[in-house]
């Protein structure tokens, strides 16, 4: 016999919240993240924005609910890391995951009889594009300028020569200190994403370590990432107990968060050529914020082997 029902979705970022991403379009130029408070609008396409306007890369979440303002606002906050002040094209799309799972229940006469219950996990993966506009002031200098076009020519084309600064070079001490930071991230593989094969470089440019810890953050300590959405509304159920003493000793970590974000806001700012510097100066705050917030998986086992559970939080854990 066969009794289907509606689960939400769990993913490793859990349920309620979304899963943010980011996917760099080719070629797109980097630019420094904009402040906090920075305005970025919504449209439906980037026709109506201000020209020229550059499409920086796709912007990703997964989330268990058909809610599309609030994915936008949260592709407002990511979009502000990237150097983007539009979001253009919010599109959802329902996912659903069958599974099968065997429950006993009692018959007539106390017989104990197996079924078979069907569990569909709804899902919802959105994207949009992260856009910068000609609002910025600096679009115009990426435009690609048209080709003059040239009379061909009888005989193979020259190849480009090969230059060693095509190579990155780092400083050896920047190259150390990354190192360092790079391998303390690797550690927490479920955070990276796409950050990876940057991070098993053998010379780790600074300015990507800092960008995969600043992904990192928002996913571990940023207002959706685990700590401060997922353990209280997943995990906790602090929305439906608030007062529970779980819920009030995770309130009373507020501070450390702000610090956190502080920490955060400071890696969003670094630029390209103060990078090495920055991190050789706070590479022992970097080193205790992954051991102190971040646990090594995504999951709340992993969050309950950190150290700032075990000391403030694991004995108000019923």
């Amino acid at each position: 016999m066969y009794l289907r029902t509606l689960a939400c979705a769990v993913a490793v970022f859990a349920a309620g919240c979304a899963t943010p991403g980011f996917d760099r379009a080719p070629g797109a130029p980097k630019f420094k993240a904009l402040l906090y408070k920075a305005p970025v609008q919504v449209a439906d396409t980037i026709d109506t924005l201000e020209q020229p306007a550059l499409v920086l890369g796709t912007l990703k979440a997964t989330t268990s609910k058909d809610d599309k303002a609030a994915v936008a606002s949260d592709f407002k906050t990511q979009a502000r890391k990237y150097g983007c002040d539009a979001v253009v094209a919010v599109t959802g799309e329902r996912q659903e995951k069958k599974s099968l799972k065997t429950v006993e229940s009692l018959g007539p006469g106390g017989q104990r009889i197996k079924q078979q219950q069907e569990v569909v996990t709804v899902s919802w993966a959105w994207q949009a594009q992260c856009v910068r506009t000609a609002a910025m002031g600096d679009t115009a200098q990426y435009v690609p300028k048209p080709e003059i076009a040239v009379a061909p020519t009888s005989g193979p084309r020259p190849k480009p020569v090969a230059s060693a600064d095509d190579a990155p070079k780092v400083d050896p001490a920047d190259a150390k200190v990354s190192r360092a930071v790079a391998d303390a991230l690797l550690k927490r593989p479920g955070f990276l994403r796409g950050w990876k094969d940057k991070l098993e470089a053998p010379v780790v440019e600074p300015i990507d370590a800092l960008d995969a810890l600043a992904e990192l953050m928002v996913q571990a300590t940023g207002p959706t990432g685990l700590w401060r959405k997922t353990m209280p509304e997943a995990w906790f159920g602090c929305r439906e107990a608030p007062d529970s003493l779980q819920c009030r000793k995770l309130a009373d970590l507020d501070s450390e968060f702000r610090k956190a974000d502080t920490l955060h806001d400071e890696v969003t700012r670094v630029s390209r050529g103060a990078a090495g510097h920055w991190l050789r100066k706070n590479d022992d705050r970097v080193i205790a914020y992954l051991e102190t917030y971040v646990p090594l998986e995504p999951s709340l086992s992993g969050i309950q082997a950190t150290p700032l559970y075990q000391n403030r939080l694991k004995d108000a854990v019923p």
